[in-house]
């Protein structure tokens, strides 16, 4: 017994050896590596005390949003430096184009330059004046009134009647010859528009004639209507169409012939006409004449000058 607690003694009064601490006595040694502290004893409870700090504190543990821009190539190269490839395109060589070709407007074949207007507004001057302008074989008629735009009263009587031979133009002021039509139409002036022998042409010289003969009991004679001898000779140009005076003067003379409202609606038994006023009644005369000829060239020939004679027949 006393045997076995000596050496029990003995074991124990034997040192301990040091612990290995070289790594830690010089200061010239290599510091360790990451890997070297993460492995190591201490390290890792640091670590461990850390985690665990954090999962206590609850503002530390809250999680930041991760930031919303991603890295592009712009964030290294500058925008300014990246450019688009141009691509080299082939030259072609192109011609240039010529100028596109505008047709000749065609001019007007009517004017009233070399065409004597004569007005007739007294009994001492009709005699001349429709010797002047009624002479020949064929005259233009046409007629102007005073427009009634009130409802429920009585339509004007006729104050103008233009009268055209292709030279001179007479216009008869019948407000003036009948004392504000108060007197009927001088004789000379109703025989000469009641002859048949003498050809009348005009547009609408239907209407014109019926009112003639409501204001005054004149029966117009020998009178031709140019809107139906027009879709006779050329239906060409009037397809369904309705036929007026300002469409003939286009097609047919290449004139533009003024109809517009100021002119056509006016006082036509003011004491004096004004100048475009007379203007515009001598070329309406004038157009009527010349737009029969255009028509009576265009299917028959120039010779044919009593086509009309035997139309009346």
């Amino acid at each position: 017994m006393r045997l076995i607690l000596v050496r029990y003694a003995s074991l124990r009064s034997v040192k301990e050896p040091a612990p290995n601490c070289a790594h830690l006595q010089s200061s010239k040694t290599k510091p360790p590596t990451v890997l070297q502290a993460f492995t190591q004893p201490e390290t890792l409870a640091r670590n461990v005390r850390k985690n665990r700090s954090d999962q206590l504190n609850p503002i530390d543990s809250v999680q930041q949003p991760k930031p919303s821009h991603q890295p592009s190539i712009t964030d290294i190269i500058p925008v300014d430096a990246v450019k688009p490839s141009k691509k080299r395109q082939r030259r072609v060589k192109t011609k240039p184009l010529d100028p596109p070709s505008i047709p000749a407007t065609p001019t007007s074949t009517i004017s009233l330059s070399g065409v004597s207007i004569h007005i007739c507004d007294s009994l001492a001057t009709l005699p001349r004046v429709l010797n002047t302008c009624g002479s020949g074989p064929l005259v233009s008629v046409d007629l102007e009134w005073n427009v009634v735009l009130r409802r429920g009263h009585p339509a004007a009587k006729t104050a103008l009647i233009q009268i055209c031979n292709g030279s001179s133009v007479g216009l008869f002021r019948l407000n003036m010859l009948t004392d504000r039509f108060q007197k009927p139409l001088p004789k000379v002036l109703i025989d000469y528009l009641e002859n048949a022998q003498i050809k009348k042409v005009g547009m609408n010289i239907r209407g014109d004639a019926a009112k003639l003969n409501r204001d005054f009991g004149i029966s117009l004679g020998g009178y031709i209507e140019l809107s139906q001898l027009a879709k006779e000779v050329c239906p060409e140009l009037f397809d369904k169409e309705r036929v007026s005076l300002k469409k003939l003067s286009e097609r047919l003379l290449h004139h533009n012939l003024d109809k517009s409202d100021s002119l056509r609606i006016t006082n036509w038994e003011a004491p004096h006409l004004r100048d475009e006023m007379i203007h515009y009644a001598a070329m309406d005369a004038l157009v009527g004449f010349e737009v029969y000829k255009a028509l009576l060239k265009k299917r028959w020939s120039p010779k044919a000058e009593n086509y009309e004679a035997k139309k009346l027949k």
